[in-house]
């Protein structure tokens, strides 16, 4: 398994990271970590080195799917499913983009939340 971050500076994509490595050592997967330092260059780079690693998965942290779309149909050519991970505004699968799903807040959902909240 391979995981694109698209920043390891950012503390949400670094706890992310870590949850996947903790886990993978637990399963007994091999794991990758690559880091697009938020770039978006670095990021299509360190995607595309996730592709020549010939994976089962890649996990896309934070990696906008539109932005990387070109490298995620590479990966859904080559085999390799891509989970997304806040890859997209809503969870779930994405319309004309190969991830197998999205992990995500639905912001609908939060925002009723939120506002649920206040009143209370």
């Amino acid at each position: 398994m391979a995981a694109s971050f698209e920043d390891q500076r950012n503390g949400g994509a670094l706890g992310v990271s870590e949850g996947v490595s903790e886990a993978a050592k637990v399963i007994g997967w091999k794991l990758t970590i690559l880091d697009g330092a938020g770039v978006i260059a670095n990021r299509s780079a360190v995607f595309g080195q996730g592709i020549a690693l010939k994976p089962d998965v890649i996990i896309a942290d934070n990696d906008d799917a539109t932005e990387q779309k070109v490298n995620i149909i590479k990966a859904a050519n080559a085999g390799i499913k891509v989970l997304g991970w806040h890859s997209n505004v809503k969870p779930g699968p994405m319309e004309g983009v190969p991830l197998f799903t999205n992990i995500s807040t639905d912001p609908d959902g939060r925002g009723k939340s939120l506002v649920s909240e206040r009143r209370a």
